[in-house]
C-alpha cells in the first residue's frame, strides 16, 4: 500500500524559515494538541496558488484601466462624432452605476460628467471601462468591439458550436425583441418557438422601456426553466423552455435521394468562424463524391459569417484558383482607428482591390446554395461569388446585407485584448456592393418571417 505524503516534511523542505521560527518561539509543544500548523500553512499556500491561478483574469485582468478612457475624453470636444461617442459612454456608465440619467448640454459638460463617473469607487468593477469604450466605439462603427483574446481564440479553434440555454438567436430592433432563428435540436425548438416571434416577457419581467444592453443582461441572467410570453403575428403565446447544453457540428454532410432518384449531397455550413471550416468542407465534399453524390446543395441559412479567409477557401474549392472572390474597398470608418491605437494581428488578408481564390477546384458537381435573411457577411460573400461566377444557383430569401469586413488588432499593444473594427467595404465580383443589398436568390422562396424582417440596413442606420 503506498504511503501517504508527509506534508510536515514538505513544509520543512520548502519553508525552513517557518519551521525554525516555530522552534525558536518554543511553540511546538503547545501545538501538539492541535492540528499540525505546518501542514495547514502548506495547504493554505497551495490553495491560494490554485485560486489565483484559476482566477488569473481577476489578478492579471485584461480589462482596460480607467485611465485609458480618461485619456480619450478630450476627443469629446474635438468633433461631433466623438461627442456622440462620449455621450454613449456616459449613458453606459450611468446605467451601470444605477444613477439617474444626467443631461449634458455640450461636449465640455459631457466630458466633466464622464470623468466624475470614472472617479466613482465602482469604476474598477469588471467590464465597466471596456463596456463604456465599446459603447463609444459602436456609435462610430456598429461592428467594432473589444473582446478578451481568450474568448475569441477559444471560439475560433473549436470545431463545434456550443449551444447553451434556450438555443435561440435574438435580434433587437426598434424597441422590439425578435427571434432571428432557433437552433436545431434546441430547447426553444422543442418548446415551439419560431423565427419571427416577438418576445414580450421573460420569467414575468417585461422588456418595455429597457435599452438593448439591459435586455441582453436580463436574458443572460435568466434562470431556467424560461417562461416566455410573446406574439406571433397577432396571436399571443406562452412557452416554458428548459435549458439544454449541447454541441452542433459546424460542418455537416449527408447523402439524400430526391423524388427523381438523384443522389443529392446535403452540405450544411453553420458558420465560417472556425479556422477548420475549409478543411472540414473539403473532407465532407470528398466523402459525398465517394458515396455517389450527383449534385451538392450548400445550406448557408442562418450562417452569420465569420473568417473571410475560411470563406474564400471554401469558395475556392468550388471555383478553382484565380477566380474573383470579392472586391475590397477601404472603409470610411476612420474614427475608431484614430481613437484606439492598435497593432494588427497576423498578416492582412486583403488589400484595396481584388480578392482572388487560391484553392484548386475540388469538384465539378452541379451546385445549389440555400440562403435566407440571416445569411450574413462572409456567408454572403461565398453565395455572391458562386452566383457571379455562374458556378451555382441560389435559392431562398434575400440575405442580410452586411457588406463590410472587420480586421483584428491588439488595442494599445495589449495582447490580452482583441479589437475588431471595420477595415473594408465588400463588393461582389461583379462590382456591386453587398452592403444593404445582400444577395438576391435566383429562385425566391417565401419565408414565414417575410421580406420585412430587419436586416443590416434597419439595424445600423
Amino acid at each position: 500500500m503506498p504511503s501517504r505524503p508527509n506534508f510536515s516534511n514538505l513544509t520543512v523542505r520548502f519553508f525552513p524559515w517557518y519551521d525554525r521560527l516555530l522552534h525558536r518561539m518554543n511553540l511546538v509543544p503547545q501545538l501538539k494538541i492541535m492540528m499540525n500548523l505546518r501542514t495547514l500553512f502548506f495547504a493554505l499556500c497551495l490553495g491560494l496558488f490554485v485560486f489565483f491561478h484559476k482566477a488569473g483574469g481577476r489578478v492579471h485582468s485584461p480589462l482596460l484601466s480607467s485611465s485609458v478612457l480618461e485619456e480619450r475624453l478630450d476627443w469629446c470636444a474635438k468633433n461631433a462624432l466623438h461627442y456622440r461617442g462620449c455621450q454613449a459612454a456616459l449613458r453606459y456608465l450611468q446605467e451601470e452605476a444605477g444613477i439617474r440619467m444626467m443631461q449634458a448640454s455640450g461636449p465640455k459638460e459631457t466630458f466633466q460628467k464622464v470623468r466624475a463617473l470614472l472617479s466613482h469607487e465602482q469604476k474598477a468593477e469588471a467590464g465597466w471601462v471596456s463596456g463604456a469604450l465599446n459603447a463609444w466605439i459602436a456609435s462610430l462603427d456598429p461592428h467594432a468591439r473589444i473582446v478578451p483574446a481568450q474568448d475569441r481564440e477559444k471560439s475560433v479553434r473549436n470545431d463545434k458550436i456550443q449551444v447553451n440555454g434556450a438555443g435561440v438567436k435574438l435580434r433587437f430592433y426598434k424597441g422590439r425583441i425578435l427571434v432571428a432563428y432557433v437552433m436545431e435540436n434546441s430547447a426553444a425548438e422543442a418548446a415551439g418557438l419560431q423565427a419571427g416571434d416577438e418576445i414580450l416577457t421573460l420569467n414575468g419581467h417585461s422588456f418595455a422601456g429597457m435599452n438593448e444592453s439591459k435586455r441582453h443582461k436580463t436574458f443572460a441572467a435568466a434562470k431556467a426553466p424560461f417562461r416566455v410570453e410573446g406574439k406571433r403575428g397577432k396571436k399571443r403565446f406562452s412557452f416554458q423552455i428548459l435549458a439544454k447544453k449541447y454541441l452542433l457540428p459546424n460542418v455537416e454532410a449527408k447523402l439524400e435521394t430526391d423524388f427523381t432518384g438523384k443522389n443529392i449531397g446535403q452540405l450544411r455550413i453553420r458558420s465560417f468562424d472556425k479556422d477548420s471550416t475549409c478543411t472540414e468542407v473539403r473532407t465532407a465534399v470528398e466523402k459525398l463524391e465517394r458515396d455517389g453524390a450527383q449534385q451538392i446543395q450548400i445550406d448557408l441559412r442562418n450562417n452569420p459569417g465569420g473568417l473571410v479567409a475560411e470563406a474564400r477557401c471554401v469558395a475556392g474549392l468550388f471555383l478553382g484558383e484565380g477566380k474573383v472572390f470579392a472586391q475590397l474597398k477601404e472603409s470610411s470608418f476612420h474614427e475608431v482607428r484614430d481613437l484606439v491605437p492598435a497593432a494588427p494581428v497576423g498578416k492582412s488578408l486583403g488589400k484595396d482591390g481584388l480578392l482572388l481564390t487560391e484553392e484548386s477546384r475540388l469538384t465539378d458537381l452541379p451546385l445549389t446554395v440555400e440562403i435566407n435573411q440571416n445569411t450574413a457577411s462572409a456567408a454572403e460573400m461565398v453565395a455572391a461569388a458562386l452566383q457571379d461566377n455562374e458556378r451555382a444557383k441560389i435559392r431562398g430569401a434575400r440575405s442580410f446585407g452586411k457588406g463590410s469586413m472587420q480586421s483584428v488588432f491588439h488595442p494599445w499593444d495589449n495582447q490580452a485584448l482583441y479589437l475588431s473594427r471595420t477595415t473594408y467595404e465588400i463588393h461582389r465580383p461583379s462590382g456591386k456592393s453587398l452592403q444593404y443589398a445582400g444577395v438576391m436568390p435566383d429562385l425566391v422562396v417565401e419565408t414565414a418571417e417575410g421580406e420585412n424582417f430587419p436586416r443590416e440596413r434597419d439595424l445600423t442606420q
